[in-house]
Formats: structure tokens, sequence, C-alpha cells
């Protein structure tokens, strides 16, 4: 089993995740080189280490600047989940002491057709959430195509499903070659089209969509958008096939071209 498979059987968050999965693939790293390599806004880097360093898995090296390592990445997990084996003890026992109030009823209301979400975090871990629940179909708009370890996983199980899946792309580049390759490979079909910088979309089955959008000049945290409403799903979908209309076909051969 890979690693990130079994963290991802874990109730850690994804930056954590991917910090973890750096972390035990070096000997040691700065917070600049880990916001690099693994993706995380500089403003959460520091904030993510500290809980790593508190669940036990990520250790100080005093310095200017400051390193961090995992010093055994099994260790560490064996260490994390006695501690929680330990914290849901004690859950158990505290059961029971609960004191219950009387039921009451209450008045059952119906559920937002839309939620709104912030952040890069949140965005991805939606991606994943569409891919692992589509049955039939999924298009998407990925402007960078890069993702993480875990969105790569996610995208490679849906086509391994045989999902008809559609994804437009804003350019292909040595950062997002490997991902348009796995999913080429695995039976998607990728189009590129300049019209499509600054915001993306992803529409499942006809039942869910999700428009996310943010300025990467800024480096600005992103805007996502989830939504059942039918008008609002109709009308991402519209504008998806029209720009998959306009767009080039890519194909393996393009990527060898690619340097």
């Amino acid at each position: 089993m890979e690693l990130f498979q079994y963290l991802d059987s874990l109730r850690l968050t994804l930056y954590e995740k991917e910090i973890i999965a750096y972390l035990s693939s070096v000997d040691l790293a700065t917070a600049n080189l880990i916001c690099k390599n693994a993706k995380i806004p500089q403003g959460r880097i520091y904030s993510v280490l500290n809980d790593l360093q508190k669940k036990g898995f990520v250790f100080t090296i005093p310095g200017k600047p400051k390193r961090y390592r995992i010093k055994d990445i099994k260790e560490s997990l064996e260490f994390y989940l006695e501690k929680k084996k330990s914290e849901l003890g004690e859950k158990v026992e505290q059961i029971k002491s609960i004191e219950l109030k009387p039921k009451s009823y209450n008045i059952q209301e119906n559920e937002p057709s839309v939620k709104i979400l912030g952040g890069r975090e949140e965005h991805l871990n939606e991606v994943i959430r569409f891919r692992d629940s589509a049955k039939k179909e999924l298009l998407q708009t990925a402007p960078s195509f890069i993702g993480t370890f875990a969105t790569k996983l996610s995208l490679r199980k849906m086509l391994e499903k045989n999902i008809k899946t559609k994804i437009i792309i804003f350019e292909i580049n040595s950062k997002n070659k490997s991902n348009i390759e796995t999913g080429l490979k695995y039976g998607a079909e990728i189009r590129v089209n300049k019209s499509i910088s600054g915001f993306s979309i992803m529409i499942k089955d006809f039942d869910e969509a999700m428009f996310s959008a943010h300025k990467y000049e800024n480096k600005e945290e992103r805007t996502v958008i989830c939504s059942r409403n039918k008008g609002l799903i109709s009308a991402l979908k519209n504008t998806f096939l029209n720009l998959w209309n306009e767009a080039k076909p890519v194909t393996l051969k393009d990527l060898k071209e690619t340097k």
C-alpha cells in the first residue's frame, strides 16, 4: 500500500497529508522547501507544521532557518494511532456520564441548494469528493491541472470505473504532463483552451456542479461554490460545452513534443 493511500484513511487534513508525504521522502527541509514541494500556502505552513508537531509526526531542528523532519514515518503513525486509541477509550468512558434531555420535535428545513467554501484545500477536497461519487459522467475545466498526490489518485480511480470524463486545461507544460498522461492513458478526453485562466468548473452526472475562481497572480485563496440547483448546473454545462467545442484535443503525441 502506498503511503498516501494509507494517510487518506486517517482523519488528517489534506495539507497535513501532503507535508507528511513530502517529509517522509527527504531527510530535512525548511518551511520554504515544504511550501514549494508540498504546495502549501505560505500563510498556512507554520500552523500546519505546529499541528503535526503536536500529533507527533514532525520534529523541529533549531537553526536559521529552522528545519523540519520526520524521523521514522511508521513509528510516527503508530504513536499517532496509539494516542487516538487512548483518546477514544476516554470518550467511551465519558458516554456513561452523559445526561440526556427529553426529545423535542424540530421543524425540518430544506437543505440549501448552494454552499460556499474558501481555500485551496477545501477546493481540492471537493474535487476528490466529486470524482469519488461520480457514476456516469464528469466534466471539468482545470487551468493548471497539477493538483496533489490525492487528486491524482482520485482521477485514476474514477477513470478505472469507466466514468466518461472530459477535461479542459489551459496549456500543456512540464508541471502537468504526468497528470495529463495519466488521464489520457486511462480514458479521459482532454482539450486545451486558453480562455479558462482564473476559474474552474466541475459537473458530475448533471446532479451537482462546482465553480471556483481566484486571481493566480495575487496568490489569493480561491472561492468555491457547490450547488445542486438545476438551473445553475445547466448554465455551467452550457458554458463548459461552448469552451469544449472551441478547444483543441490533446494526444499522447502532444506530450512527447512538450519539454
